[in-house]
């Protein structure tokens, strides 16, 4: 009896001891809430950086796919046709008249090629929103206006062409034998519908589609002018950016360059 009394004692003992050490190892409600506390502050400040990145990588993604189809379209419809400067284009485009045929616009040309779910050609409304600079000031109203053939796409996309010279005798820096314009909506008609963030513009030369401002666009719409310093230009020099480097790190910072940094860490 008495050996047994010792064993329940013994064992009663160790019962004691391992919850009384659970207890030292375990967390009181005033702990887990300030835990929990702590993870939601840092969520709050770091959720909209990782959001934004996000939804950045998707403004990249969507502008390859982009850029890719608007440069098979167009060698589709040269080997067709020949070079933009055979496809008697209007050539009263750059006196502004709006008053024009846009039957003879590029987008007329290679819409065969493009899979278009709405083509709005020169007419009003319907195929393209109001845009803005980079800034968010109102920068242009296409969709008005008869000089810009425009349309939607099968996946979305908004687009519109103009024409810059009919004989592709146009230039932008050192972007030679410059035909027209492509611009594109990435998402559409949702916003922002800005320039350099959801919109972005390609020049259509003789033989190629060159993105606004790449290392040759030396105008004033280079990558410099017109999407670091945003501040004073509309950011149609974006577009060489998001595709070369794959990022929108101009939004972000401010000491970018082609022969310098390509993305604010520095990588």
């Amino acid at each position: 009896m008495q050996k047994l009394s010792g064993f329940i004692s013994e064992e009663y003992t160790t019962h004691v001891e391992i919850s009384n050490k659970f207890r030292r190892c375990a967390f009181t409600l005033a702990e887990v809430l300030i835990t929990l506390g702590v993870i939601g502050v840092v969520a709050a400040l770091t959720m909209p950086s990782l959001i934004q990145k996000h939804k950045e990588k998707v403004i990249v993604s969507q502008l390859k796919k982009s850029y890719s189809t608007i440069q098979q379209a167009y060698l589709m419809t040269v080997n067709e046709l020949g070079t933009p400067d055979q496809w008697a284009l209007n050539d009263d485009l750059l006196t502004d008249n709006d008053d024009v045929d846009d039957t003879k616009n590029l987008l007329y040309y290679m819409k065969d090629y493009l899979k278009i779910t709405k083509y709005c050609g020169g007419e009003p409304l319907g195929c393209w929103e109001d845009t803005y600079s980079l800034k968010g000031v109102f920068f242009q109203s296409h969709e008005y206006r008869k000089r810009y053939a425009k349309a939607i796409l099968a996946d979305g996309e908004t687009i519109l062409t103009y024409v810059l010279s009919p004989t592709c005798s146009g230039a932008y820096g050192s972007v030679k034998d410059v035909c027209g314009i492509y611009r594109i909506d990435v998402n559409g008609k949702k916003k922002p519908n800005q320039m350099g963030r959801d919109v972005f513009t390609f020049y259509i030369a003789k033989n190629r589609i060159v993105p606004a401002g790449s290392a040759e666009d030396t105008s004033n719409y280079s990558f410099d002018k017109s999407c670091r310093d945003a501040s004073s230009h509309e950011g149609r020099g974006c577009t060489a950016w998001v595709l070369y480097n794959e990022n929108m790190d101009y939004l972000h910072c401010n000491d970018l360059s082609w022969d310098g940094k390509k993305s604010c860490s520095g990588k």
